[in-house]
């Protein structure tokens, strides 16, 4: 069950600026958005800033159908006002040459790409796991929250499963379609999507890593962690709080079965693991206690 969020703190409502180096439906953009979303829900004034630094989209096909719902400036052919803001949560290194250090808040999404690491001193630093924490000597670790209003159980997984989503922003897993198709399961492979959460629901299991593994576990599915840094398997109530120490990417495992392994993996398959995947990602994944601790930040 959800719990309402009560503030009995008086918090004093901030200016905040959300940097995202492209409009792609990625999982850093995501997660900007969702942060975005329930800060202004808490009553901030959050606007962002959609910069051309890395791969771009048309904005019928990006970020923006998610931001045009919030009610925020987005900046993408203007310069916004950066020291009008209180604080900028700036993603990727090369646009903290934007904002003041003492206004930066950095947030390390990995560690495997030199932009996620921040460069000199900035307000806060925050890692999105307590591995990259460790690894780029980060200050405090926030766990990827999600919205579990809209990430939610409305339809179980069947037995045996009769779907697989596969959501990786790469290109389709050959190996697992082989998979499924020699155990009779229907494969389906997005990169991303404006109604990803009415794709997962449609499923029986989730296939990803990262963010898209924490939302087919909001939305009561058995989760596969497979993505382009290996293969950690089914998140199981034993094996999560491991699985989320590397953000759920892979790197645990480090296996790249072959498609005999797979889909012997595949056969592992519980319905049952949906709901207990829900309890862990109430527990463990709220975007409701990520707002809480970046508003201790603030």
């Amino acid at each position: 069950m959800i719990k309402p969020f009560f503030c009995c703190k008086l918090l004093v409502m901030k200016r905040i600026l959300i940097i995202l180096g492209h409009n792609r439906l990625s999982g850093v953009n995501t997660w900007s958005y969702t942060l975005g979303d329930f800060l202004i829900k808490r009553g901030h004034k959050v606007d962002f800033e959609v910069k051309k630094d890395f791969d771009y989209v048309p904005n019928s096909e990006g970020i923006h159908v998610f931001l045009d719902k919030l009610q925020t400036t987005t900046y993408s052919k203007t310069l916004p006002d950066y020291d009008s803001y209180d604080y900028a949560i700036v993603n990727y290194n090369i646009h903290q040459k934007y904002v003041s250090p003492e206004k930066t808040i950095f947030v390390s999404h990995g560690t495997m790409f030199e932009p996620f690491t921040p460069f000199g001193k900035v307000y806060a630093h925050v890692a999105i796991s307590k591995r990259t924490q460790k690894a780029v000597n980060a200050d405090v670790a926030i766990h990827n929250g999600i919205d579990l209003r809209k990430f939610r159980p409305t339809k179980f997984p069947k037995t045996p499963p009769q779907k697989t989503l596969n959501v990786f922003r790469g290109i389709p897993n050959y190996s697992i379609y082989r998979s499924c198709v020699i155990l009779n399961i229907k494969y389906k492979h997005i990169a991303g999507s404006e109604d990803v959460d009415e794709q997962i629901k449609n499923c029986d299991i989730i296939i990803g890593y990262g963010r898209s593994a924490y939302e087919g576990m909001a939305s009561g599915k058995p989760v596969l962690i497979h993505g382009p840094f290996g293969t950690d398997g089914w998140i199981k109530p034993e094996n999560f709080e491991g699985f989320l120490y590397r953000n759920c990417s892979g790197w645990t495992g480090g296996t790249f079965p072959n498609i005999q392994e797979l889909t012997e993996l595949l056969q592992e398959y519980d319905a049952a693991d949906g709901m207990v995947n829900r309890r862990l990602a109430e527990k463990y994944l709220d975007a409701e206690v990520m707002t809480n601790k970046f508003e201790e930040l603030f």
